[in-house]
């Protein structure tokens, strides 16, 4: 069930409820946008016309998250009520697998948490690494930094509890809890560092590949 909340005078926060209803909308939002440009709607002609063309030609930007969609609108060209009204209009589904191309990314899996997180599965490292490697990650939406983008689906297993102790740096090219990869090294981020656990280290000359792939999956190979 979707929500709708204010977030300063030039945005809307919609909420869904979780993450696959959340990239739904995304998605059906995009696809509202791009036809009120095919339909050369110009959302200045009438700031209080209520037709849903208009609202989603007034529309900026849209930064999906876990359960949420931020909708950025130029408040000269929209009210917030026609706004939401419009949103509401779209179909509340869950977003539905797409072909994608995929993106194989290469890693050392000699990083300092892949005994403790075996151990904490109560697996081998080894099968760690095969159960890493072994399935494909979504790239569902970016966060926290610019370039950072959180992975979903993948094995079950590797939901894994935040450390006891905040790590106070997390070096470039990590691969860590979702499995986002680490694009520059963070320091002093302790409630984000509880979550980390390093498996392996990338090569950095291959992050630029990385960012804005929906589907990635690893393979291991030697530190040589």
């Amino acid at each position: 069930m979707r929500r709708i909340l204010p977030a300063g005078q030039d945005a809307l926060l919609v909420e869904t409820g979780d993450l696959r209803h959340a990239l739904g909308l995304y998605h059906a939002l995009n696809a509202a946008m791009e036809d009120a440009v095919s339909a050369n709607v110009s959302a200045g002609e009438s700031a209080a016309s209520s037709s849903p063309a208009r609202q989603f030609a007034a529309i900026t930007e849209l930064v999906p998250a876990a359960q949420t969609v931020l909708v950025r609108f130029d408040p000269r060209k929209t009210r917030p009520a026609s706004l939401a009204e419009a949103i509401m209009t779209l179909p509340d589904t869950p977003d539905e697998a797409q072909e994608h191309r995929t993106v194989t990314v290469p890693v050392i899996y000699d990083g300092e948490d892949l005994e403790a997180v075996a151990q904490l599965l109560g697996i081998s490292a080894d099968e760690v690494v095969a159960r890493h490697t072994g399935t494909p990650w979504t790239a569902a939406f970016g966060g926290f930094a610019p370039g950072f983008t959180y992975l979903v689906d993948g094995d079950p297993i590797f939901d894994v509890p935040r450390r006891t102790t905040p790590r106070l740096v997390v070096p470039s090219g990590a691969v860590i809890r979702f499995s986002e990869v680490i694009t520059s090294s963070m320091r002093r981020v302790s409630s984000v560092s509880k979550r980390r656990s390093r498996l392996v280290r990338m090569p950095t000359s291959f992050l630029p590949r990385v960012m804005g792939t929906p589907e990635m999956r690893y393979l291991a190979i030697s530190a040589s």
